[in-house]
């Protein structure tokens, strides 16, 4: 592929324009806290190239293959640290504003692609991939493994990561409890949000199902959503989750203003500070396996 290639496939109609940008500034704070650590365990085995003096040509680096790359924050740190990098999302808006956050270079190429037909649209030959929050949101969380297995050379790795459970994930509960309150029963049920909770045993099974060796799960690894106030917190989940601002659009203006008014107050009473900012903690679980050598 050429430098900083775009390639075309499916487009997703909730997750591109305006959301990705709010992504980007609301959201990736957060959710980088926890790639750095999700894909540390690659960065120690990446000779670090893009800090020589002399620069290296593609094949001579590692490849990593970024799967659901949103906003870009894994890819750009992949970059840093000496990958060769194939960014991918389902979104066009998310690839082309990589392109825009990585600026020229020969060690990036972006494709737009449906997660779950990965291996029709990137080469087959990938040394490690990351799927950060991207993979329990597919449709088929398993197929979309399996086919990042097809993009990975032999002993080829994976690093995947998820959401905890209800329980472990209190920021992310704020707005459910919120619906419960105040919409009736047959709008708040439609705004589940379509993800696999990331426990243990469910991370273990997918991966070893999808055909992957050695594969160990890690966690819970807790990090806390900071913002500056109930407004922000409010914000920050309804102009950045597809399915939060559809079930939105769709209620009344008093509706979405009630539902608004319950996250302030459910956000302020589970984790207010002295400043006025909001802190709830969340939980994440790591899993990583290999690709066995035939």
């Amino acid at each position: 592929m050429t430098q900083q290639q775009l390639k075309t496939t499916k487009i997703s109609p909730g997750w591109d324009g305006p959301l990705v940008n709010e992504y980007e500034k609301r959201v990736e704070p957060f959710t980088s806290i926890f790639i750095r650590e999700l894909s540390d365990p690659f960065s120690n085995e990446c000779p670090g190239q893009a800090n020589s003096a002399s620069p290296t040509p593609p094949h001579s680096r590692p490849s990593i293959l970024d799967v659901g790359c949103g906003s870009g924050f894994g890819s750009l740190w992949a970059l840093e640290r000496g990958f060769q990098v194939t960014a991918t999302d389902i979104s066009e808006t998310a690839v082309r504003r990589i392109r825009e956050r990585a600026g020229a270079t020969d060690h990036l190429d972006c494709v737009v692609a449906d997660g779950q037909e990965l291996s029709s649209y990137v080469h087959k030959e990938h040394d490690y991939a990351i799927a950060a929050f991207s993979v329990i949101f597919f449709p088929d969380p398993l197929k979309g493994l399996k086919e990042i297995f097809h993009c990975l050379k032999c002993s080829g790795k994976v690093a995947v990561s998820a959401w905890g459970s209800q329980e472990e994930t209190s920021a992310f509960q704020i707005f459910p409890r919120a619906f419960k309150q105040v919409l009736p029963e047959n709008l708040w049920k439609k705004s589940k949000p379509n993800r696999i909770e990331g426990s243990p045993s469910t991370l273990y099974s997918l991966l070893e199902n999808a055909g992957f060796c050695d594969v160990k799960v890690v966690g819970p690894i807790q990090h806390a959503v900071h913002v500056a106030s109930p407004a922000a917190f409010y914000d920050r989940f309804a102009l950045t989750s597809p399915k939060l601002n559809d079930t939105l659009s769709n209620l009344t203006t008093e509706q979405r203003n009630a539902v608004k008014r319950e996250v302030m107050e459910l956000a302020q009473r589970e984790g207010g500070q002295t400043d006025g900012s909001i802190s709830i903690h969340s939980s994440a679980y790591f899993a990583y396996g290999t690709k066995e050598l035939l």
